[in-house]
């Protein structure tokens, strides 16, 4: 999941749409808009790639002073357990 999020798209060869790109939202302004936009992104990305071995139920993203802070609900098909992943992105 992580490299999933952390992998900017065009970064690995054979798979170049692989990845959602987190990391380069280090240079994005602060707002709203970002944060709106790496809801989206990181939602699809995740649905995208992994939706075999997860279910991504809910994606927030939140913009605070130099933080873009992402939280991430999904749950594993194979166990049917409910996760949770948090993350800070420091602008």
């Amino acid at each position: 999941m992580r490299q999933v999020l952390l992998t900017g798209p065009g970064e690995r060869i054979n798979r170049p749409d692989f990845g959602c790109g987190v990391k380069r939202m280090v240079f994005a302004p602060n707002s709203t808009l970002t944060a709106s936009l790496a809801q989206a992104t990181i939602f699809e990305s995740l649905d995208h790639w992994l939706s075999p071995a997860i279910a991504v139920e809910d994606v927030k993203a939140e913009a605070r002073d130099e933080v873009l802070s992402i939280s991430i609900v999904y749950s594993l098909r194979a166990r049917g357990e409910r996760r949770y992943l948090n993350l800070e992105v420091t602008l």
